[in-house]
């Protein structure tokens, strides 16, 4: 279990925290969260790699998110003008 101090980063979908040996990026999960990237100590940059990381990872599931809420409210509006 990692403690919120190693925490360095959060987005609404993802966190990033120094683990040993390097920094890894979570994807927040209902019950738990789920590691889906490290960036060892030999990777140059690897915090603002990480908040990268992290931070396209959010765009991409806000994005997902939105279009499958265009998708359903235009189906309920093409439905409504039937």
């Amino acid at each position: 279990m990692i403690s919120e101090s190693v925490i360095i980063y959060e987005t609404l979908t993802h966190w990033v925290a120094r683990v040993p040996k390097g920094v890894a990026v979570y994807k927040i999960g209902v019950t738990h969260s789920t590691r889906c990237a490290f960036y060892g100590d030999g990777i140059a940059n690897q915090i603002e790699r990480a908040k990268k990381d992290a931070d396209r990872r959010t765009a991409d599931a806000l994005e997902l998110i939105t279009a499958d809420i265009l998708a359903r409210n235009k189906r309920r509006i093409s439905g409504a003008l039937n």
